[in-house]
């Protein structure tokens, strides 16, 4: 979708347009629950957000010119670890099953950051 030489200020503005997703999604609430199904519609929404945490991290990459440590994904991690929390609750999204195949330092932002989740080794 970019290029790997893409500049801040191209990710930023297509960043701007993807902001509004969530709200054009809101809006539209009524209409996707009643074609696709409220856990559909929650589903769509939440890919939004996550859309554009993905595309502001992709742009802080950039702006540090390539340089990356492990805090840098600090967001990302915290933003996957919801969603698996997420996907485990009854009726959020359309999935009776989730497979999960994480590194161990995401493992570790899981069960440090939400211990109610078991984790398997």
């Amino acid at each position: 979708m970019f290029r790997a030489d893409a500049k801040p200020a191209d990710l930023r503005s297509v960043e701007d347009r993807w902001k509004a997703l969530p709200a054009l999604l809101d809006e539209a609430r009524a209409r996707l629950e009643s074609v696709h199904g409220p856990r559909y519609a929650r589903l769509m929404r939440r890919t939004a957000d996550d859309a554009v945490i993905s595309l502001e991290d992709l742009e802080t990459f950039r702006e540090a010119g390539g340089q990356f440590s492990s805090a840098d994904n600090n967001l990302r991690d915290r933003r996957m670890a919801e969603n698996l929390i997420w996907l485990a609750t009854p009726y959020s999204c359309c999935c009776r099953h989730v497979a999960i195949m994480t590194a161990t330092s995401s493992q570790y932002l899981i069960v440090s950051h939400y211990p109610s989740v078991l984790v398997r080794r």
